[in-house]
Formats: structure tokens, sequence, C-alpha cells
């Protein structure tokens, strides 16, 4: 039963540090990716790119937060999607 413990606590500690640190590095991989993008088609193009590729994202993030609300019994005051 402790090792079991112990394996659980390790997988948490791991995971705490690289998720953060996986998230850093995408981040920077994204904004170097962009750059060299928009080196050749427009700064203007890349950003209306990258808003139609993470819309979808952006919806299933919000939508979780509302998910999440219902299911611990909270009350939904207001839920806009679009801006």
């Amino acid at each position: 039963m402790l090792m079991q413990l112990e394996g659980y606590l390790v997988t948490a500690l791991m995971l705490t540090a690289f998720v953060p640190v996986f998230g850093i590095i995408m981040d920077l991989f994204t904004r170097f990716l962009c750059r060299i993008l928009a080196a050749f088609i427009g700064a203007r193009l890349v950003n209306r790119m990258v808003n139609y590729l993470t819309f979808p994202g952006v919806v299933h993030h919000e939508l979780s937060h509302a998910l999440l609300v219902i299911l611990t019994g909270g009350r939904i005051t207001e839920l806009a999607l679009f801006k």
C-alpha cells in the first residue's frame, strides 16, 4: 500500500513540474512559428489563422467551465462565447 502511495505521489510531483514546462516550451515554439510565418505571409493573416485554429478550443474550454459549475451545483449568471 505504501509503495502504491509513493508511486502516486511521484507521478503527481512529476506532472506538476512537467505540465507547466511543456506549456512554456509549446508557447515558445508557437511564437517562433508565428514569427516565421508572418515574415512570409504577413502578421495580419497569421493572426487570423491563429484565431480560426484556436476557436474550437476556446469554446470547449468555456463550456467545460459551465459543465463544472452545473456539476457542482453552482449557478451560471453569464456565458459569453463571443465578444
